[in-house]
């Protein structure tokens, strides 16, 4: 596989002035945003359940050699 490193940095500022990409990287963001604020507000328990869940991460990614 070819490296593309020195590629970055010039593709990077192309993309930063292609304000159409840049457009659609807003709208994607902050309609993802948006969705899960009203998800958390939807859910019961939001943040118990989502302490929950990163426990459950943490200790899968603490054991992946069992």
């Amino acid at each position: 596989m070819k490296t593309k490193t020195k590629e970055f940095r010039p593709a990077a500022r192309q993309a930063l002035r292609d304000s159409r990409l840049q457009t659609a990287h807003e709208v994607v963001y902050n309609g993802f945003h948006q969705r899960k604020l009203a998800a958390s507000a939807a859910t019961p328990d939001w943040e118990r359940q989502r302490s929950r869940g990163k426990a459950v991460k943490d200790h899968t990614i603490a054991n992946l050699d069992y």
